[in-house]
């Protein structure tokens, strides 16, 4: 459950703390990361110099609609009767339902997300061969394919709002967003932060998507360097 693996990665920042000597560490999230990481950090603030989310989730009702709205623009766009049909067969299912979500899904991943992914297939699959059966591959895509399905997991996942743990940081709150987004669209993280209330707060668009961080290192990094380099003391 998500309390455990709270607790799972509070045990980890305890282990880097004493493995590299360090009072506190710079807790980075991504995408659900950064679910796990602010009740990290607001469960044991005093354990991190700031805290820092990319690809922010702030809450399943609240990105909804955004992407419901973009998946039916883009299909109206391509006349894709099907998917609009899907669209509407969907719409009046509570938010909480991960079946309304489904229609939604092919269309969120922007260019530079597809890339990155195609590129993660093939550095663990190389040319299109099966999921091994046992491994450090098998694992890790197991591992996250438990995160998004496992039943003990997402009613919590999908009920989550990072509004009710509160609107206050004790630490340093960096946002860095990929401009275009969809899978955890901007506006509810720029509103987020926006709300917040902390010793110091950032809200950065760099160019991207989903996978930002990984897809544009250079804007991801130019943005740790002037929002949070400066609290790590």
């Amino acid at each position: 459950n998500i309390e455990r693996m709270t607790q799972d990665a509070m045990e980890r920042a305890e282990h880097v703390r004493a493995l590299l000597g360090k009072d506190k560490l710079i807790l980075v999230g991504h995408s659900w990361g950064t679910l796990l990481g602010w009740r990290a950090m607001k469960s044991r603030p005093e354990v991190f110099h700031a805290f820092v989310a990319t690809g922010m989730f702030v809450g399943w009702a609240r990105m909804l609609p955004i992407q419901e709205a973009y998946a039916r623009a883009q299909a109206e766009a391509a006349g894709d009767a099907a998917a609009i049909a899907a669209l509407d067969a969907v719409r009046d299912l509570p938010p909480d339902d991960f079946a309304r979500a489904q229609p939604t899904r092919r269309f969120l991943m922007s260019p530079s997300d597809l890339d990155y992914l195609r590129n993660v297939q093939g550095t663990f699959l190389g040319n299109g061969a099966p999921l091994p059966e046992t491994g450090d591959v098998h694992d890790w895509v197991q591992g996250g394919a438990t995160t998004m399905t496992a039943p003990q997991i997402l009613p919590s996942f999908l009920q989550y709002d990072a509004y009710a743990l509160g609107l206050e940081g004790d630490i340093p709150v960096a946002v860095i967003q990929g401009r275009d987004d969809m899978v955890t669209p901007v506006e509810p993280a720029r509103q987020f932060v926006e709300e917040l209330s902390a010793p110091d707060k950032s809200f950065t668009l760099i160019d991207g998507g989903h996978f930002a961080c990984f897809t544009n290192p250079d804007g991801f990094v130019a943005a740790l360097l002037e929002y949070v380099r400066p609290f790590a003391v």
